[in-house]
């Protein structure tokens, strides 16, 4: 039996579940129109407008650590992020939209919270729950029966 405030939660989470997968959609189109510019660009100017927006925001709502609090993971987490996460991930997925059909690359973005994990894992020694591995792998299964059926469909074409 849920309370109320337990079935608002809920309710937002769809609606924020939905939210979040229209507006990768719409950033999916969006990258397929801006593959055909200057990548290195598309990249700072997009980083010139989020970085004032990011750092209000982060200023009146999180507590600013003290430096001498700050470790050296947390340090080497947000230099991947920032440069393996976000500057050589959209080259890549620039490149691949330049390239491919939007239909052939975006089901591969479904990997990402594995790589995630498993990233994760590897930097901060966390251990992997079986119902994350689980995801895993229905993910990976997920993508395979994608490939799988468009190779079998180009067979009979």
């Amino acid at each position: 039996i849920y309370t109320r405030s337990e079935e608002r939660v809920q309710v937002a989470a769809i609606v924020f579940a939905l939210l979040a997968s229209i507006s990768f959609a719409f950033y999916n189109f969006t990258s397929k129109k801006l593959a055909s510019y200057n990548i290195g660009t598309v990249i700072s100017f997009s980083s010139l407008l989020i970085f004032p927006i990011v750092l209000l925001l982060s200023f009146f709502y999180e507590e600013w650590p003290v430096m001498e609090e700050i470790q050296l993971k947390s340090v080497i987490a947000l230099l991947y992020l920032v440069i393996i996460g976000s500057v050589v991930a959209l080259l890549i997925w620039m490149y691949l939209l330049k390239i491919y059909p939007m239909n052939k690359v975006v089901p591969f973005s479904l990997l990402t919270p594995v790589f995630g994990c498993i990233i994760n894992a590897i930097i901060f020694n966390e251990t992997i729950e079986i119902n994350t591995l689980l995801g895993g792998l229905v993910i990976i299964i997920g993508l395979m029966i994608i490939e799988l059926k468009r190779k079998y469909v180009r067979k009979e074409l």
